[in-house]
Parts: structure tokens; sequence; C-alpha cells
């Protein structure tokens, strides 16, 4: 799984594909249609993304690719992926990461993903992907969150948010 990932972060290319009227307020970012990233809204919030980053590798996270801002205009971040995100670890685990950063954690089976999804003290959504029919209808009740996708995520839907989360239907 691990170097599946890396392989398709790998691929990307962090940029603007963005033409027309941002150009005209943003002269600094140059369209790039190859572009598959954007950058991140504030050059505050890459500083944060990148500080989560920095302290879940020291707490024990294996950095398995990127880790770094990019130099230039904008604000870039490398896609990242971070291994071996334990509950309890700074950053990774413990905060809402807003950036381009996937930490991965392994449960041991079923129960043990349950109980790490329900560690969190977020709750926006949650993310399922089976090819078990059981445990798509089963798994989704026990899960404290706003909403559980299964096999996919439609990002731009509203939902509602549950626990700590800071987005959604709840805190517009």
């Amino acid at each position: 799984m691990k170097s599946k990932l890396t392989g398709l972060a790998a691929g990307t290319v962090s940029g603007n594909p963005s033409a027309g009227e941002l150009i005209k307020t943003y002269p600094h970012q140059t369209p790039d249609e190859s572009t598959t990233i954007g950058p991140i809204a504030r050059g505050d919030f890459r500083d944060g993304v990148h500080d989560q980053v920095v302290r879940s590798i020291a707490s024990g996270a294996e950095l398995l690719l990127g880790g770094n801002k990019i130099d230039g205009p904008g604000y870039f971040y490398e896609p990242t992926a971070l291994a071996d995100v334990r509950p309890g670890m700074a950053a990774a685990f413990a905060e809402e990461v807003f950036g381009r950063v996937a930490a991965i954690t392994v449960a041991k089976d079923v129960e043990d993903a349950i109980t790490l999804a329900n560690t969190s003290e977020f709750g926006l959504s949650g993310d399922l992907w089976t090819n078990d029919i059981t445990q798509a209808t089963e798994v989704p009740r026990r899960l404290e969150t706003g909403g559980v996708f299964i096999n996919g995520y439609p990002a731009t839907r509203p939902f509602p948010s549950w626990l700590r989360a800071r987005m959604g239907l709840a805190n517009r």
C-alpha cells in the first residue's frame, strides 16, 4: 500500500491550473494546465502544515514522500505521505491537517479500525473502503462522525459536523 500511495503522489504536479480573472488578481500565479495540485490558501497555513509534518516525524512517523515547502511564488507544499501514524502522536493523528498530507495508520482488524477512528476528537467525515456489503452497512453506524462515505469521497457535498470538527452544516 505504501508504494502504491507514494507512486500516485509522485505523479502530481503542483501549480496553478486557473487563468482569467484569478490571474488579474494574483499576477504572480502563472497558469499551468498540467497542474494536479494547487497551492495552500496562505503562507501561515502552509507553515502550519509543515510544522505538523515535522512534529509527526519527530514523534515517530515515517516520511514516505514529500514533507517540504516548494520554493517560488505561491504557497505550495509537496504532496506528503506519513506512515506509522499512531494515537497520541503529535499532529498527524491528534490534529486536523489542512494540507496535502496522507497520514497512514494501520489497524489490526475492523474492530481496531473503529476504535482508532473513534479516538479522534474530530468527526467531520469518515471514509470506508470495502468490498464487504455487511461492513458497508454495519461499520458506519458505529463511527462517531457526521458522515461516512463508502468507497468514495464527494468533497463538495456539505454534511453535518460531529465532535470538534470545524466545518460542515452545523458550523456554517
